[in-house]
This record gives C-alpha cells, structure tokens and sequence, in this order.
C-alpha cells in the first residue's frame, strides 16, 4: 500500500509527472516520468527517484533486497557500471520511462515506520484539500483567484471564512 499511496499522491509534491505503481504479469514496477518535453536532459532527476524508491525499499525489506531490473530514459552514462553497482540490478537505457521492476512478495512489504493514524490523517487531507486531481483541474485565471481558492478550502476545514483567515492579527 505505501508505493501505491506514494504514486497516487505524488503529483502533490510535483506535477507534470506520471508516477505508477503497477502488478502485471507476475511483477511489480514503480514508473516516474515527466510529462513535459521541455525537461529534458533530466539524468539527475530520473536517477534520484529510482534510487530513492530503490532505498526505500531496501529499508523495508532489507539491506540485500535487489530490484529484477531497472530501466532509464536516459542514455547511458559513462558510469553505468557504478549506478549498476549501487542499484544491484541489469540497467537498460533508451526505454520509454524510469521504472524499476521487481517481484510481488517485495511489492507486498510493509513500511516498518508506518503510522496507521497519520498515513489516514495525510490521506484525508489530500483527498479533501485537492478534492480530485490536479492534473486534470483548469488552473483558475489569475494568481489571486488561486490563492484565494486554496484560502477558502483550507479555512472551509473549519468555520472561518477565507476573509477571516486573511485578516492580519
């Protein structure tokens, strides 16, 4: 549930990605992609989310947990041989997303640290302050507008008024 709750959510910590954890065909996989064109080289991001997701993992299920495979849009790097190394896994690059595959049982592993309260807490949040996702929401006309908006929705979490709440005290 912690990978899937983290790709759900991603697009609150950045938009314009496509993040998915996805059970197919015997396997597992984690895939981050950014959507807009312009980004581009993006090296440093790719492999600083797979490498995360990566470690991740290996704090949940443990320090020799290795992936089955991980793949890079990216070319391939002089250094190959050393992110091979610290991934513990076959790299290919030149692929269509950033994904890492893995099997089901470590799809399955639990986040030891989990807090049952707060992961129900954040996800209530989510949900209620976003309402549905933003990726598929027209952003409204002017800065204003949005700040105005995010006002009314977090203050409309209790009684105030966006008015009250922007009032200097």
């Amino acid at each position: 549930r912690a990978l899937a709750s983290f790709a759900r959510y991603y697009y609150l910590l950045g938009d314009a990605t496509d993040v998915r954890f996805e059970r197919r065909e015997g396997r597992a996989s984690f895939t981050y992609h950014v959507l807009d064109p312009e980004s581009w080289p993006r090296r440093q991001d790719s492999e600083q989310v797979i490498t995360m997701i990566v470690c991740l993992l290996r704090e949940w299920i443990g320090p020799h947990w290795r992936p089955d495979a991980v793949w890079f849009e990216h070319d391939q790097p002089a250094n190959a041989a050393e992110l091979e190394r610290i991934l513990g896994c076959p790299l290919r690059f030149n692929r269509e997303t950033n994904t890492v595959w893995f099997d089901l049982a470590s799809a399955a592993a639990k986040n030891p640290n989990a807090d049952e309260r707060l992961f129900h807490l954040l996800s209530w949040f989510a949900e209620t302050v976003t309402e549905r996702d933003p990726r598929n929401v027209a952003p409204s006309a002017t800065f204003r507008e949005q700040v105005l908006s995010s006002i009314e929705t977090c203050a409309n979490l209790g009684s105030e008024t966006e008015w009250i709440v922007a009032l200097p005290r």
